[in-house]
């Protein structure tokens, strides 16, 4: 529930960080390149928070949204300094293919097109990963940023080796 000023603005909630909280955060702050820079940059609004200032300013000192900060805030009055610093378990996608399928992916590439075609493609070479049952799906984008982390152009002859 969100208490008002008699203007009808919600008075903002207010970080108060117990002593030892406050050395961990300058702890972060001080050993910059030993941290996550999302950590740091969390420890850094925190602290500001706690300083007295306003979510806008912090929000534009760290080049971020207000909506942000808001939710670092809550975060940390609702669940504490950990939850406030940390990401949440299981966030981002999980890797959908899986490193020894890329690797069957690459082998395809390095082999001999099929009858009728001058070189693998990114379409074709997808199909056959779905033909040979190696992924049930798989896009020809995923299938281009594979070849591209192993720096594969399988339709300049030069770049594949062939047994």
């Amino acid at each position: 529930m969100k208490h008002k000023h008699a203007g009808g603005r919600p008075i903002a909630k207010k970080i108060k960080l117990k002593p030892h909280e406050r050395g961990k955060l300058e702890k972060i702050i001080n050993n910059k390149s030993e941290h996550e820079p999302r950590q740091y940059q969390r420890a850094l609004m925190l602290l500001r928070l706690a300083q007295g200032e306003g979510v806008t300013d912090v929000a534009q000192m760290l080049g971020i949204s207000r909506n942000a900060v808001m939710e670092r805030r809550n975060f940390y009055l609702n669940a504490g300094l950990e939850r406030a610093l940390m990401d949440a378990p299981g966030r981002g996608r999980k890797r959908e293919i899986q490193p020894e399928d890329e690797a069957q992916i690459v082998a395809i590439a390095c082999t001999a097109p099929p009858a009728g075609a001058s070189h693998w493609s990114c379409r074709l070479l997808a199909a056959e990963v779905k033909k040979r049952g190696i992924l049930d799906t798989v896009s020809s984008s995923a299938v281009h940023v594979i070849l591209q982390r192993h720096e594969l152009k399988p339709w300049r002859e030069k770049n594949v080796v062939r047994g």
